[in-house]
């Protein structure tokens, strides 16, 4: 990947760049588990209206929870290792908390539209956070495995 710098020289006023090329970063997927994050906040903002009337916990929780999502997914940065961690345990914590109400949903299960909704939507979720598990722990391997 080339990245032109731009350098000014003071003598001339003028402008030359120069391409230098930087390191690849492999193995990141910081930018990938970005967008599932706000993806799934997007999904539980539009969707928490709907199903409020099930929810175990007060509706301001998925307010909170969807806009930690979007802050985590803010702080995501390739150089910092903590962020790759805090990655991998929002997406592990995700993943169980959506797996196990969609279980749950499922083991209650009526005829009620809302409902099947709802149980739709944890598991959507659940399978977005799963794989941000994936590509968070392939970023946080290459954070700490050299």
């Amino acid at each position: 990947m080339d990245q032109h710098l731009i350098k000014i020289d003071p003598e001339k006023h003028s402008v030359a760049t120069t391409a230098t090329s930087l390191p690849p970063l492999f193995h990141y997927y910081g930018d990938a588990v970005r967008r599932l994050f706000v993806a799934a906040a997007i999904i539980i903002t539009i969707t928490t209206p709907i199903v409020s009337a099930f929810l175990t916990l007060p509706t301001f929780s998925a307010i909170i929870g969807a806009l930690f999502l979007v802050i985590v997914a803010g702080l995501t940065n390739p150089s910092e290792r903590w962020s790759s961690s805090l990655n991998l345990t929002v997406a592990v914590l995700g993943a169980a908390l959506f797996q196990y109400r969609g279980i749950a949903d499922y083991l209650a299960f009526t005829v009620n539209p809302a409902q099947v909704f709802m149980f739709t939507v944890d598991e959507v979720l659940a399978v977005i956070f799963i794989i941000a598990v994936y590509y968070s722990s392939k970023t946080f391997r290459r954070m700490f495995v050299k």
